[in-house]
């Protein structure tokens, strides 16, 4: 992975990726593009 996170952080990811069923990358994958699509409207 290319970003150093905190581990409070990567375990919150963990977590979250466990309950939604996705991976990891997937789900910072997403939270980068909803956070562009917001940034851009």
């Amino acid at each position: 992975m290319l970003l150093e996170l905190s581990p409070t952080l990567k375990k919150n990811i963990e977590n979250i990726a466990k309950e939604k069923n996705i991976s990891e990358s997937k789900l910072i994958e997403n939270a980068i593009i909803e956070y562009l699509e917001d940034y851009y409207d």
